[in-house]
């Protein structure tokens, strides 16, 4: 009998060993399954070209009545205080000057008014006079070598100026206002207000000539007008884009029910809008999105490889951003 019962001590405790044995396999099965592994950073794809200057700058300046737009590869952008270049590689740099309010940009030249004096800088080089006249422009548009102004009427309407032999010559006179203009390859265009709430859009050579226009329209005259490859306008209240002929006697409707202002065209057309910015097909096709965003846009610019905005973000402050195309 004490044989039996030792007998069955020695089974039990081999029972339990055999039990301890499993359960501690099986833990430390258990604890392989959920120590953590260690981290590894997945693999990030170098670009084929790196670009040295940030994406996005944020300056403590006004968004409202800044320019922008491309010199080659660099961003220029110009305010009443001043010039900022942003080249495609290397550091940006920032130039103080005085342009006032009444200033325009094209790449990265320069005109404004100051004492009496049209004065030219590029590239945030010293400035120099090229002509004086006799009052503030209003408006003003220059592309890389010409230069066109407006300035108001005394007996009303307006006047439009360009710089002939250092001085000013009269290239039109208009019976109404003009609050927009642009310059392409030497013509002025530009919206002129008539009575009656009406508007057309008309064209004036630099070299001499009479003036063209389109006919008389009902509404609120358009805020945005593009002149550089492609004579391109938004219609506010019918939220349409248009491009017209260089004679002005063809309008073709790019895109219906779209908001598009500002706007910018070269070989394609680009608006901007509540949410973000997008392209505009010449073929007339589907809009295509660019770029997703929230913030009223204030100024567009399209390169021939780039495009750049600027964006407020309240508080004096603006974000310009660039990207490529």
């Amino acid at each position: 009998m004490r044989g039996v019962l030792l007998a069955s001590a020695a089974i039990r405790s081999l029972a339990i060993s055999l039990l301890a044995i499993g359960l501690l396999a099986c833990q430390e099965r258990t604890e392989g399954k959920q120590r953590p592994q260690p981290l590894t950073a997945a693999p990030i794809a170098s670009p084929a070209k790196p670009e040295a200057t940030p994406q996005r700058v944020s300056l403590p300046i006004s968004a409202y009545g800044v320019r922008i737009d491309f010199d080659g590869d660099t961003l220029v952008l110009a305010s009443a205080r001043g010039l900022r270049l942003f080249p495609k590689a290397g550091a940006a740099s920032e130039v103080a000057r005085d342009f006032g309010t009444t200033f325009a940009l094209s790449g990265s030249r320069v005109v404004y008014f100051a004492a009496g004096e049209l004065l030219e800088s590029r590239r945030g080089e010293p400035p120099h006079a090229i002509g004086s006249v006799p009052e503030q422009p209003k408006l003003m548009a220059v592309s890389q070598e010409e230069l066109v102004w407006v300035t108001a009427a005394r007996a009303g309407g307006s006047t439009l100026w360009t710089l002939r032999a250092g001085g000013p010559q009269k290239i039109a006179q208009l019976r109404g206002g003009v609050d927009t203009l642009a310059l392409s390859d030497g013509w002025a265009f530009f919206f002129e207000q008539g009575p009656s709430g009406t508007w057309r859009l008309g064209g004036a050579p630099l070299a001499g000539g009479p003036p063209i226009s389109s006919e008389w329209r009902s509404g609120r005259v358009p805020a945005t007008l593009s002149a550089r490859d492609q004579l391109v306008y938004y219609d506010g209240p019918t939220r349409s884009v248009h491009r017209v002929s260089r004679d002005l006697a063809h309008d073709e409707i790019l895109g219906r029910g779209v908001i598009c202002s500002p706007l910018a065209a070269l070989d394609r057309v680009v608006c901007a809008r509540v949410g973000g910015l997008f392209e505009l097909p010449l073929d007339g096709g589907e809009p295509k999105e660019l770029v997703k965003q929230g913030g009223f846009v204030t100024a567009v610019a399209v390169g021939e490889t780039g495009l750049a905005w600027v964006t407020d973000v309240g508080s004096e402050r603006l974000v310009v951003q660039r990207t490529l195309l």
